[in-house]
């Protein structure tokens, strides 16, 4: 950058005489940092204090060494979950003071409660904007996000070992998903592995119920429990829904390679429909 860029000389002795001014992407030092922050409206100065304690998380988590590894397992081998940033340092130490201020922001009339009427009940609540003030709907995002990311999320992770209300090292716990969008939450290990997933038939092809209003996932006929790749994905009706909709997908992926190409071997057709799936999904 030039001189010629600063909107005066004044301001480009500043600049020059103070190195720590945050003008045109200088760094601030901490102090003028937290005095700034001060000096935000309350509810802006709120979202700090709750991003800066969720900072203290990882270390509560664990011993506070973790970040000090010299790396996780390799998911992609090992099948174990990792850190995203394992070389940042705890913001703070897992101090008795660190965990009642965690404590505080979580609790009764806190800042991260809503406040919500839970005496009007929650079908009002979800219909009856006026009911959440505090706690409003997302103008930029549907209700099927929630649950579209719930899909994404069993289709990456799959932790069966740790329990609620329990510390566990993420690094020593085990992954029951391949930590990628492949949607082996739908196809598990493919028809060799999982044929209980597949039609007796036609087994490149997936089970899908049909015979109600709409399709549904393939099920026990003795307990009605979904027989799909990820036990998760009939926790409720919408995120059956997608799964359902990525089978029939798969399934008209099929038709149309096996009309494209009548000569087409099963196995062939199979990792063909799978890719063209992903393709979509991805």
């Amino acid at each position: 950058m030039t001189p010629g860029n600063y909107e005066s000389k004044k301001e480009r002795n500043h600049l020059i005489n103070n190195p720590a001014s945050t003008k045109k992407g200088r760094t601030m030092n901490p102090l003028t940092q937290f005095k700034k922050i001060l000096s935000l409206p309350p509810h802006i100065a709120k979202a700090f204090v709750v991003l800066t304690a969720l900072m203290v998380v990882p270390a509560l988590l664990g011993d506070g060494t973790q970040h000090r590894d010299p790396g996780p397992p390799d998911v992609t081998v090992s099948g174990n979950f990792g850190r995203m940033f394992r070389n940042l340092p705890p913001f703070a130490p897992p101090t008795n003071a660190v965990r009642d201020a965690l404590m505080e922001l979580g609790s009764l009339g806190g800042i991260l409660d809503a406040n919500d009427d839970l005496a009007a009940g929650p079908v009002a609540l979800i219909v009856d904007p006026n009911l959440s003030l505090v706690n409003r709907n997302n103008p930029t995002h549907t209700a099927g996000v929630t649950f579209f990311g719930q899909f994404l999320d069993h289709d990456m992770t799959f932790d069966l070992t740790s329990r609620l209300g329990f510390p566990t090292q993420p690094v020593r716990s085990p992954n029951a998903r391949t930590p990628f969008f492949d949607l082996d939450s739908v196809y598990g290990g493919g028809p060799g592995a999982n044929p209980e997933l597949y039609e007796a038939a036609d087994p490149i092809k997936f089970r899908v119920e049909s015979g109600g209003q709409y399709e549904d996932l393939p099920r026990d006929p003795t307990n009605n429990a979904a027989i799909i790749g990820d036990p998760r994905n009939d926790e409720n009706i919408m995120i059956a829904g997608l799964h359902a909709a990525c089978l029939m997908f798969h399934n008209h992926a099929v038709e149309l390679i096996r009309s494209q190409n009548p000569a087409i071997t099963d196995n062939e057709a199979y990792l063909q429909a799978r890719r063209l799936t992903l393709w979509h999904y991805q």
